[in-house]
């Protein structure tokens, strides 16, 4: 039997070139689709400050940054300055950016300055010979004016035995530009309560430039006994 083959013609050199264009077509707008979608994804320029960002502007008196509003999560760095026995903090950040008459004053417009503004307020609370007229200034004048006067009485007097008092921690409770409530601990280190510890409640607003303490309205500072620094943030140089 006779059996008859067919030879295969190739395809033509114009169809391939032809099926190459259309590939190399579809894969370039593949890539420019994913390049515009990139951009999309990327984020723009940010309108906000970055988190923990502080203003370089200023509020206080003597012209501390605003800084940082974020209530702190861990005690601000400071320079412990021992004074009748207990440490003080001390910034060039936070303040106290003067002292008049033994008196701390000038403290940044933020939580931190708060809290170091309530701290040598505490301090300077405990100095007998810390001018009156001065402290009597560090009062908010707004709220309980009179009751200034009976918290200054709880001064030690002049050739009282001093006993020193550490801050171990603090918990700021509620804090607004132009107020704020927080707690310092306080550590006895000597004397018969040695040891101990205890929580006092100070509150302050903002005014004059500075932060001020504002009176108890009792005339006395709340405080509570403690055994634990749980929900406290730990801070002190003692």
């Amino acid at each position: 039997m006779h059996m008859k083959y067919e030879k295969r013609r190739d395809r033509p050199h114009s169809v391939i070139a032809a099926v190459l264009v259309v590939v190399v077509v579809v894969v370039l707008v593949a890539i420019v689709l994913l390049l515009a979608l990139d951009r999309d994804d990327a984020p723009g320029p940010s309108t906000n400050p970055e988190p923990g960002a502080g203003s370089q502007t200023s509020s206080s008196v003597c012209g501390l940054a605003d800084g940082d509003q974020t209530v702190p999560a861990r005690g601000p760095e400071a320079t412990w300055i021992v004074q009748d026995g207990s440490p003080v903090p001390s910034s060039p950040v936070f303040g106290p950016g003067k002292r008049v008459g033994g008196v701390a004053q000038c403290f940044g417009h933020n939580p931190s300055g708060a809290l170091f503004a309530a701290a040598n307020f505490t301090a300077d609370l405990m100095r007998a010979d810390a001018d009156k007229t001065q402290l009597l200034a560090r009062f908010f004048t707004d709220e309980n004016k009179d009751l200034a006067q009976q918290s200054l009485e709880q001064r030690p007097s002049s050739g009282s035995p001093s006993y020193g008092l550490a801050i171990e921690a603090f918990r700021i409770n509620d804090y607004t530009p132009q107020r704020t409530t927080l707690e310092l601990v306080f550590r006895s280190t000597e004397g018969p309560n040695a040891g101990q510890r205890a929580a006092t409640t100070v509150t302050l607003g903002w005014e004059g430039a500075d932060w001020r303490v504002v009176a108890p309205a009792t005339g006395k500072y709340a405080t509570t006994a403690l055994t634990s620094l749980t929900g406290y943030t730990t801070w002190g140089g003692g």
